[in-house]
């Protein structure tokens, strides 16, 4: 019982209600700033390789990670084809 209760607390930040920053804390930054410092054009793999390196949101990884296009030519194109 107290294992579902330090969860829900966790999730609630301890005042019972669930807002947005409770849940953004909870799921993390998606991080779309990282993809700012990126220098075009470049590969799908440079891109995961830069996110990595710069200790990048696991969500924004895992979105590039299943975009089908190799190669991205700035970084409108880049956030056009990932899926979130």
């Amino acid at each position: 019982m107290d294992k579902i209760k330090g969860l829900f607390n966790d999730l609630t930040g301890g005042d019972g209600k669930v807002d947005s920053s409770d849940i953004k804390a909870q799921i993390g930054d998606l991080g779309l700033d990282d993809l700012k410092s990126l220098t075009f054009p470049i590969t799908k793999a440079e891109v995961l390789e830069t996110l990595r390196a710069n200790g990048s949101s696991d969500l924004l990884i895992q979105a590039v990670e299943k975009v089908p296009q190799d190669t991205f030519n700035d970084l409108s194109d880049l956030r056009a084809k990932l899926p979130i």
